[in-house]
C-alpha cells in the first residue's frame, strides 16, 4: 500500500493537467510523510539524499514506436567506434559512486557471497547442458519427437519431472521453424532488427504466449527498442542506453481485485506514471523484470553488455528510490514513530537484498546467454551503503541453430518467467502496493 494513501478505488486519470494537479497536490504527501524530515541533511553513512533528490513530476513526452532508425553508411567503422568506446566506458564505470563493476558468472556458483537467486538460474542452466528437465512431461509420449531423441542421443531425463517444472512446451514444429527461420537470417547476413522480427519475437511469442485461449497471462513480454530511460533513475554522469525486449507482469491477470486501485493511486505519484524505469506510454502500467538485448553474429558485443548493465542499473536505482519513499510509513507501521536515514538505509538495503539479482538475456545471432546484475555488497562497515551494481556475465543457455538449442532456449525462458511471476511480482506488491 502507498504510504498515507487511503484511497479505496482508482480515480479517473484525465490527462496531463489532472495528472500534474494530482502529483503536485496532496498526493505528494503518499511518498512524503509530513512527519519525517526530509530535508535534513544526510550523515556520512546514509544514501538519503539519493530518496529525497527527487521529486515526483507530471509525465513528459514519450516514445511511442517500437522501431529503431539506422543508417547503414560507415557501419564498420561504427562497428569498431562503438566497441571501443563501450571497453573504454567499463574501464571508468567502476570508479563511479554509481558504478558498475564486472564479475564472471563462473565465479558465482562457488561465492557464497553471490546472490542465491543467480545461483539457482546457473543450476537451471547446469541441468539444461547436461539435457536434464529441457522438455515438458507432455511431450514423452509425441510421436514427433522421436527423430530428435534419436539424433541428440536424449534418454528420459530431457524430460521434465513434473508438469509444474519449468520447461520447454514448444511443438517439433515450432522447433524445426525457429531453426529455419535462424538459419536464413544467419546465410542472408540479416541486420539485428530481421532477427528480431524472424527469430528472437518469433521464440519469445511461442514461449510466453501459447495458443492457450485468450485469458490475461500475469507473464508477458513485448519489444521496447525505443523505450526512454526515465532521466532521474539513470546513473549519475551516464547516457541513457536502451534494450530490444522486456519480460513485464500484467497485473490485470492477478486475481486480487483490490490491486488495481493501489496500482492508481501509486502511479500518481511516479515519475511519468510508470510503474517501470521508462517512459514509454504501452509499458507504464507494466513493471519490467526481465531485460533482453540483441545483437547480429559478430556485432559489437561490448556495446550489448554496456546497454543492458546501464538498462538494469537504472533498474535497480528505481527500486532503491521507491523503497526509500515507502519507507517511512513502512517504519511506522513497525511501531518506529519517527524514521532516521540509517533506519532508511537498512530497510532498503535489506529489501533489495531480499530481491537478490535482475536477470537478464544477451542474444547474438544464434546465441542466447544469460547475465544478471544484483547491488554491490562491499566488507567493512560501508558493505550496506554501496551504490554500485555488480554486472555478472556470461554464461550460454542455448542456440537456434538445432532443434536442441531451441528447446533449450524456451526451458530457460520459461525459467524467468516463472522467477517474474513466483519472485519479483510478488516482492513488488509486498514493498509497494501492500
Amino acid at each position: 500500500m502507498v504510504p498515507g494513501d487511503t484511497t479505496t478505488s482508482p480515480k479517473k486519470h484525465k490527462g496531463a493537467s489532472s495528472a500534474r494537479d494530482s502529483i503536485d497536490g496532496n498526493d505528494t504527501e503518499l511518498f512524503f510523510p509530513r512527519d519525517v524530515d526530509l530535508d535534513q541533511t544526510p550523515t556520512r553513512h546514509s544514501n538519503a539524499a539519493l530518496y529525497t533528490s527527487f521529486r515526483p513530476r507530471a509525465s513528459r513526452s514519450a516514445s511511442r514506436s517500437p522501431t529503431k532508425s539506422r543508417s547503414t553508411s560507415g557501419f564498420s567503422d561504427r562497428q569498431s567506434n562503438a566497441s571501443s568506446s563501450a571497453r573504454r566506458k567499463f574501464i571508468e564505470l567502476p570508479l563511479k559512486e554509481e558504478g558498475i563493476v564486472k564479475r564472471e558468472l563462473s565465479d558465482a556458483l562457488t561465492d557464497q557471497d553471490a546472490p542465491a537467486a543467480i545461483r539457482s538460474m546457473l543450476q537451471k542452466i547446469r541441468s539444461l547442458e547436461r539435457c536434464r528437465g529441457v522438455l515438458c512431461q507432455s511431450r514423452r509420449d509425441d510421436p514427433s519427437f522421436v527423430p530428435l531423441m534419436r539424433d541428440a542421443d536424449l534418454d528420459d531425463a530431457v524430460y521434465a519431472v513434473s508438469k509444474d517444472h519449468p520447461a520447454s512446451r514448444l511443438t517439433a514444429a515450432n522447433a524445426q521453424e525457429i531453426v529455419a527461420d535462424a538459419r536464413r537470417c544467419f546465410l542472408m547476413d540479416h541486420d539485428e532488427s530481421v532477427w528480431n522480427a524472424d527469430v528472437h519475437n518469433m521464440l519469445l511469442r511461442m514461449v510466453l504466449r501459447p495458443a492457450t485461449g485468450r485469458q490475461a497471462r500475469l507473464g508477458e513480454f513485448s519489444l521496447c527498442t525505443t523505450a526512454p530511460i526515465i532521466k532521474d533513475y539513470l546513473p549519475e554522469g551516464e547516457a541513457e542506453k536502451k534494450v530490444d525486449f522486456c519480460m513485464y507482469i500484467n497485473p490485470s491477470a492477478d486475481p486480487d481485485v483490490s490491486l488495481q486501485s493501489k496500482i492508481v493511486a501509486l502511479r500518481r505519484a511516479l515519475p511519468e506514471t510508470s510503474l517501470n524505469h521508462t517512459s514509454y506510454v504501452a509499458l507504464c502500467p507494466y513493471p519490467i523484470s526481465v531485460s533482453l538485448e540483441t545483437k547480429r553474429p559478430g556485432h559489437d558485443l561490448n556495446g550489448a553488455i554496456l546497454q543492458i548493465g546501464i538498462w538494469q542499473a537504472t533498474h535497480w536505482k528505481m527500486l532503491r528510490r521507491l523503497l526509500g519513499w515507502t519507507a517511512p510509513e513502512r517504519l511506522r507501521r513497525q511501531g518506529r514513530a519517527s524514521a532516521s536515514p540509517e533506519d532508511i538505509d537498512a530497510l532498503v538495503n535489506d529489501e533489495l537484498a531480499k530481491l537478490g539479482a535482475l536477470h537478464g538475456v544477451l542474444i547474438q545471432g544464434h546465441d542466447w546467454s544469460y547475465v544478471a546484475t544484483s547491488p554491490e555488497s562491499l566488507d567493512g562497515p560501508a558493505k550496506a551503503h554501496s551504490l554500485k551494481t555488480v554486472l555478472w556475465l556470461q554464461k550460454s543457455f542455448g542456440h537456434t541453430s538445432t532443434e536442441l538449442g531451441v528447446h533449450q532456449v524456451a526451458a530457460f525462458l520459461e525459467q524467468l518467467n516463472t522467477w517474474s511471476t513466483q519472485v519479483y511480482w510478488p516482492w513488488f506488491k509486498r514493498c509497494f502496493l501492500e
